[in-house]
């Protein structure tokens, strides 16, 4: 149904529509609302949970370094190394479906391209085509949801052989 097929239907009918449409919106909207407050409530606790963690190691770095005597910029150095690592190592094994879903199209792509062929392309006792020939004359085309044409005067002849 497009903007034509409902003008059609008169003004009245219009209306009638868009607050039939409103009234089915009201419960997706509703439940969107729910999943983004549940969403928010997920990531806020999983960001602090992280803050927490990292106040803790900084907290046991500090004793570290005040207990044994370390030398607090390797300490802190250390600390900043784990942190990049941990944050590398999540962000490669968040990527694993999609690396596994990758592998299995490729083999599936280079199955199919790697395929022999049924058809012998230099077999001989082929015949050409001496006669006949395929031509085409100012063709126009456009797509319907498009105003301007794709192709405009378009020629093409196909000749035998």
């Amino acid at each position: 149904m497009n903007y034509r097929t409902v003008i059609a239907f008169g003004s009245k009918n219009v209306d009638s529509i868009l607050d039939r449409y409103a009234e089915l919106l009201i419960v997706p909207r509703e439940a969107g609302i729910k999943k983004a407050h549940i969403s928010g409530l997920f990531f806020g606790y999983s960001q602090g949970i992280r803050f927490v963690f990292i106040a803790i190691v900084f907290y046991l770095a500090s004793l570290f370094t005040k207990n044994y005597s370390l030398d607090s910029q390797e300490v802190f150095t250390g600390c900043y190394v784990v942190f990049v690592g941990a944050i590398g190592t999540g962000v490669s094994l968040s990527q694993m479906p999609s690396i596994s879903k990758a592998r299995a199209s490729a083999k599936l792509i280079f199955g199919i391209i790697e395929e022999p062929s049924k058809i012998d392309p230099k077999q001989k006792g082929s015949e050409n085509i001496t006669h006949g020939r395929v031509e085409f004359k100012n063709i126009w085309f456009r797509y319907p949801s498009r105003k301007r044409a794709v192709l405009r005067n378009f020629n093409l002849t196909i000749e035998p052989n």
